[in-house]
């Protein structure tokens, strides 16, 4: 695996990047830091390292290139037959799952304001007290259209 990078995965944020180097390198993958591919032909790539321009070529299985992410929002459009659709996450921008985790408890937080009044603390509310521990979004999806 190269990169033109100092590390793998260096702005992988740091909950999942631990991981996936765990999963790589039980799977024998080599990492190769300041090393950029310069050019594939067939199953041989050309690797070249970014500080001394040095060239090494190797026998390739596969070569898998990373763009830049990009959200793809024309998945929301007027075929949502009415529901309201909110989106969190990397449809908005890629970022960390942590922002996607945050972006997600606003939301809930949010319908369950709009379908009770007031937030509710889900884990804290036992069924007992008569209030339902969660609420789907097409439930208030469809107590918005009553």
């Amino acid at each position: 695996m190269t990169t033109p990078a100092a590390a793998v995965g260096a702005n992988i944020p740091v909950e999942s990047a631990t991981h996936l180097h765990r999963r790589l390198r039980t799977r024998d993958v080599t990492f190769r830091p300041f090393t950029t591919m310069a050019t594939i032909a067939g199953r041989v790539a050309v690797l070249q390292d970014v500080t001394s321009g040095h060239t090494e070529q190797h026998e390739v299985d596969f070569v898998v290139v990373q763009t830049s992410s990009q959200p793809v929002r024309d998945l929301v459009s007027d075929q949502t037959r009415g529901l309201r659709i909110e989106m969190v996450g990397d449809c908005w921008a890629p970022r960390r799952l942590s922002n996607a985790i945050f972006d997600a408890n606003r939301l809930m937080r949010n319908l369950q304001t709009a379908a009770f009044g007031v937030a509710l603390d889900c884990l804290a509310c036992p069924a007992s007290e008569g209030i339902p521990p969660t609420t789907s979004v097409s439930t208030v999806s469809e107590r918005r259209a009553q």
